[in-house]
């Protein structure tokens, strides 16, 4: 049997929580847990953006593996130069 996956974006879940926070007419149990809800995504996203920003602090770009190779060639060049008999 084909299982389907009936999990609301958040995008429609934020404007379900909206609408009953506003409502005047919604109870304060819903209210809470319409705020709950909301807060669990903000936290959510939160953790998701520290993940990515630490992520990306530790990858390195191509052009600076090829700068790097590059400072490390001009780098081995003086040092021959200076000390041929080394190389």
């Amino acid at each position: 049997m084909k299982t389907i996956d009936m999990t609301p974006s958040w995008e429609t879940i934020t404007v379900m929580c909206l609408e009953v926070i506003t409502n005047p007419l919604a109870d304060r149990e819903a209210k809470d847990a319409c705020k709950q809800e909301l807060f669990r995504l903000a936290r959510t996203v939160d953790q998701q953006n520290a993940e990515l920003k630490a992520y990306n602090e530790k990858t390195t770009t191509v052009g600076e593996l090829l700068a790097e190779q590059a400072v490390d060639e001009i780098l081995a060049e003086g040092r021959e130069r200076r000390n041929p008999n080394e190389a």
